[in-house]
């Protein structure tokens, strides 16, 4: 039994791995796309494995973009390597390689372009790559062990006839001077045309659809109010407490006190200078719930809300405003029509700041500009 055993952990032997090793890659995106990999030996690896792993153990690095791969590095053996690293630096215990795989200044970089790594110069640039490392090291009488490292989703920004990483500094010069055409003799506000008054009489529009729910939608002129006047932030306020929150007199009066509506609310159009009643009607309740939510706005007009409500509608319009700050359309879209009307709207906290300041009157006044202008009621086919 004891030869039995002892021959079974000289079988056994070979099986002891390595303390593995660990790698580390880094894609620098500057002026100058560059890649760093380093390979590092802990000590007691070290102490089996030799100064010479260097040259022994296995290495490989690779650069996978647009599908396509191509190698960086092979160790032992380079013949299939794609591009020679620009430097190297080696100490007992690790080994770092650097890439300088693109420049943006390309004027005496030919020989640096990312494209030329596939042999393609056609090759579309613009997306994310990435650099894959890995190493295997191996010893007599111990079982090899492996590590890899990566770094991905870096994007490829080209320029010229070379690919390139750029900072944001020459990403934003480079798409203003592609666009400087089209930007010409905009400096002024855009005029979209607003009409502050109902042209005419209110005009009640009806249709007819295979329907089981009325719809009905009362839409009115803001007197003028858009983004770019003094008495968006108090219109902005008013929405919220007629009709654009949960604590608003439509939700809480129309729906949930008189159930007559399945929803009530109410949304502005900042450009146009529309204010719009939505809401889902049974077809019998068409002319009380129409009346319910113009009497709401009577309400707000008299001022007839507590400053409890006043204070709940500016903190959910606040809450809002901040939240589109989560969400890069909605950041597009609020710098957008700001820069294009010249408004605060288009100013990072101006309008939050504007909106707390608002007061009741001021809220009452925004809704005593409000005019009906039209009513659309969608209707069931009879029979």
């Amino acid at each position: 039994m004891l030869g039995y055993y002892g021959g079974e952990q000289e079988a056994r032997k070979d099986y002891t791995p390595l303390p593995a090793p660990e790698v580390m890659v880094v894609v620098e995106n500057g002026d100058l796309l560059t890649v760093d990999v380093t390979f590092s030996v802990p000590d007691t690896a070290l102490s089996v494995v030799g100064n010479n792993w260097i040259h022994e153990a296995k290495q490989t690095v690779e650069l996978t973009y647009s599908g396509r791969t191509v190698t960086l590095l092979s160790v032992p053996g380079a013949s299939s390597v794609a591009r020679t690293p620009a430097s190297r630096s080696i100490s007992d215990s690790a080994i770092t390689y650097t890439w300088v795989l693109d420049a943006l200044d390309t004027s005496g970089a030919a020989d640096r372009h990312f494209r030329q790594l596939f042999n393609d110069s056609s090759m579309s640039c613009g997306g994310d790559f990435t650099v894959t490392a890995e190493i295997e090291l191996s010893a007599s009488g111990r079982r090899p062990t492996s590590a890899s490292g990566s770094d991905t989703g870096n994007s490829l920004f080209a320029e010229h006839s070379g690919g390139g990483a750029a900072r944001l500094e020459r990403v934003e010069d480079a798409v203003r001077r592609a666009f400087a055409q089209l930007l010409t003799g905009r400096d002024a506000p855009v005029r979209c045309q607003v009409e502050a008054e109902p042209r005419g009489p209110v005009r009640t529009v009806t249709d007819a659809m295979d329907v089981t729910q009325g719809k009905l939608a009362i839409g009115f002129r803001t007197g003028g109010i858009t983004m770019a006047s003094d008495d968006y932030p108090a219109l902005v306020v008013c929405n919220a407490l007629y009709g654009g929150s949960a604590n608003s007199k439509l939700f809480l009066n129309v729906r949930e006190k008189l159930s007559l509506c399945y929803y009530a609310s109410s949304m502005l159009d900042k450009v146009k200078g529309l204010m719009v009643v939505s809401s889902g009607v049974e077809f019998a309740q068409f002319d009380r719930a129409q009346e319910a939510i113009l009497d709401q706005l009577e309400a707000m007009r008299r001022g007839d809300f507590t400053q409890e409500e006043l204070t709940a509608a500016i903190r959910t319009v606040t809450g809002s405003l901040r939240g589109r700050q989560d969400s890069q359309g909605q950041m597009e879209d609020d710098r957008l029509t700001g820069v294009l009307f010249h408004a605060a709207a288009g100013e990072d906290g101006e309008l939050i700041k504007a909106v707390e300041a608002v007061t009741a009157d001021q809220v009452a006044g925004a809704a005593q500009k409000l005019k009906l202008d039209t009513i659309f009621r969608l209707t069931g086919k009879e029979g």
